[in-house]
């Protein structure tokens, strides 16, 4: 079997395998177990990196269940090494919460600010549920769930070492931290990542002038373009009420979905039709509908460790 599967996670609740489906073609073949294996073979032969790694060394079926909330079943598998994996369908939600085409329309509102009380007006249901839904993607590690099948981009390396000079604290901080900088790069990067980095390196005169203004903030137009976006999502959702951990899962739940969002048609096409951040970096989509593309590169990811919680 080819290589390239995801780290199995320690904790039992995240043995959980999402796998793209149709509902339709997903009833047909899951009562019917030599059409299920074939399904699941077929889907990691297609995408690897969602499976567990002890996925390679054999599996069996190990038991089925019907949900009471949506009636859809669901099967379980058994690895060698005795783990047993849940193979759930991406057209329903983890906990059988709901269906992943409704939800999708529900957590767009939210990258335009819509707050849960507006999801409520036009969706039902109650703000905790919508709440919970959307939470619930901030418990999962950020990288894991974006990069999927290629190493950590330099890219994202190089934005490590400009956010160090961005955060430089006096002018001569500054100047050792762009040469530094401009070192690192010479040596480790190319193309258009390496032209832009020396221009910004180019540009530490510019930079300086920060510092001989007391108060005076930094910026890029870059920065602005994402940050409007992440402030319309906080300032009208109140995210910062409660506790921190409530908040930290705010922040991180708008990191992931920000990730797989649908762009709008003009963006498409200036990103030769890539449809979401994450599939431009991986190359590659699980399914045309956004969320269950999302729900997909969650398989196997384990959730993070829970800092202690705090009264904000």
């Amino acid at each position: 079997m080819t290589k390239g599967t995801a780290t199995t996670p320690s904790q039992p609740e995240d043995r959980t395998i999402i796998l793209p489906s149709e509902q339709e073609n997903y009833e047909k073949i899951v009562t019917h177990p030599q059409k299920f294996r074939a399904w699941i073979d077929k889907q990691y032969h297609l995408n690897p990196e969602i499976f567990p790694e002890t996925f390679t060394k054999g599996y069996k079926l190990h038991d089925k269940k019907i949900s009471g909330k949506t009636g859809v079943m669901t099967r379980r598998i058994k690895l060698r090494n005795e783990q047993v994996w849940t193979i759930h369908p991406g057209f329903v939600m983890p906990y059988m919460t709901g269906y992943t085409e409704e939800i999708a329309k529900a957590l767009y509102l939210r990258k335009h600010g819509v707050p849960y009380e507006g999801l409520v007006y036009v969706f039902g249901r109650d703000e905790n549920y919508w709440y919970r839904i959307e939470t619930r993607f901030g418990e999962k590690n950020i990288v894991a769930t974006t990069v999927k099948t290629v190493k950590i981009p330099k890219d994202l390396l190089a934005d490590e070492r400009v956010w160090n000079v961005y955060y430089s604290t006096t002018k001569s901080v500054l100047g050792q931290r762009i040469r530094r900088l401009w070192e690192w790069a010479k040596k480790h990067i190319t193309g258009i990542l390496l032209e832009k980095t020396l221009d910004l390196c180019d540009k530490q005169t510019q930079w300086s002038l920060w510092y001989e203004k007391k108060n005076a903030y930094t910026t890029s137009n870059e920065l602005d373009r994402l940050m409007r976006s992440q402030n319309r999502y906080f300032d009208r959702g109140q995210h910062f009420h409660g506790t921190w951990e409530s908040a930290n899962l705010r922040s991180r739940a708008w990191a992931i979905l920000h990730n797989y969002w649908d762009w709008g048609r003009k963006t498409r096409a200036e990103n030769k039709g890539y449809r979401c951040p994450a599939e431009r970096l991986n190359g590659k989509r699980y399914a045309d509908n956004w969320l269950e593309n999302l729900l997909v590169a969650t398989s196997v990811v384990p959730k993070r460790k829970k800092p202690p919680l705090k009264t904000a």
